[in-house]
């Protein structure tokens, strides 16, 4: 996904020359990222009720945009300005951090699509074991992915761009575009499947708020029964809309804000078209608001997230 020339890891002395307004975007949206994302993973973290697995999957996402905004500004600002570092490295620590927020939200994905397809199933395939390799796998495959470009960042020159392309073009299609037609067809499953089950929920909810209401014969217990179950069906219905909104704000963001770097990959690794540097900035920009506000989507959509944000700003005003 990274989009950096060959020629340019291999006599630069830094990756790609910034202007003014691209460092103060990219400061403050690392501050931003480093405070909401600490943020989530510590609300998450030190609350009993929201440790569950599906916020474990939360938590991974979490953690990778924190250390995008953590690393890559700082670290490109210190090359640029500050220290000569070795490009070869940079890139690909670089690529593994987006890959690992690109993978961990793959795998949140997953994880709502099975709840919302196979409820019936999800407790046995979805276990805390499974979630913890699931996390787990996404990390290693991400930091296998980025980091066997090592293995030829350092030959020469024609070795280096023969090798590159290929890797270049096979990522982008496997770890750009793919990804993004998964969740969104995915998102769109869940979508379509959760309010097929609505509808059919309130259908049946209605006709039994009917037949006990014309019934003669009811005792007290009967008559709160549906009353008790309702309630119980609201609260499972608030919980999950709150998991789908969540996860369709945070697929669409991805995919909106990834598509302007996935176009410049595509663009030159096929000899399309020119990017100027601006574009070029404008689309990492991109990718540090997704990675920046994540967290507000946590917290207008998340329902328990949100409830227990409030809480704790009202404890810290008291």
């Amino acid at each position: 996904m990274n989009n950096t020339s060959v020629h340019a890891i291999k006599r630069n002395v830094v990756l790609q020359k910034h202007e003014l307004w691209y460092w103060i975007l990219s400061i403050h949206l690392s501050f931003l990222s480093v405070a909401g994302n600490s943020a989530v993973i510590y609300i998450i973290w030190s609350t009993a009720k929201l440790q569950t697995k599906q916020n474990a999957f939360i938590i991974s996402l979490a953690v990778a945009d924190l250390c995008v905004g953590l690393f890559i500004t700082p670290t490109g600002l210190i090359c640029t300005y500050f220290e000569r570092c070795e490009i070869q490295l940079q890139v690909v620590f670089y690529n593994f951090l987006l890959l690992a927020s690109m993978t961990s939200l793959i795998i949140m994905t997953l994880d709502r699509y099975i709840a919302v397809i196979y409820p019936m199933k999800y407790n046995v395939l979805v276990t805390k074991v499974t979630t913890a390799l699931l996390i787990a796998l996404a990390w290693i495959f991400a930091f296998f992915i980025s980091f066997i470009r090592l293995a030829w960042l350092y030959a020469d020159l024609d070795a280096l761009k023969r090798n590159d392309r290929v890797y270049r073009l096979v990522t982008n299609l496997t770890m750009g575009l793919l990804p993004c037609l998964i969740v969104l067809f995915a998102f769109a499953k869940i979508f379509l499947a959760v309010r097929g089950q609505y509808s059919r929920q309130e259908s049946q909810r209605m006709q039994v708020a009917f037949n006990h209401s014309t019934a003669t014969c009811t005792s007290v217990l009967e008559q709160e029964s549906p009353r008790v179950n309702h309630r119980k069906n609201n609260t499972h219905k608030h919980r999950k809309n709150s998991s789908v909104r969540v996860l369709g704000g945070i697929v669409i963001l991805f995919v909106f804000c990834y598509s302007f770097n996935l176009a410049i990959s595509f663009c030159e690794d096929y000899d399309l078209c020119k990017v100027s540097d601006n574009f070029r900035d404008v689309s990492m920009i991109f990718i540090y608001i997704n990675s920046s506000v994540n967290f507000i989507v946590y917290a207008f959509l998340k329902r328990e997230f949100h409830q227990t944000l409030n809480l704790r700003f009202r404890s810290l005003r008291l």
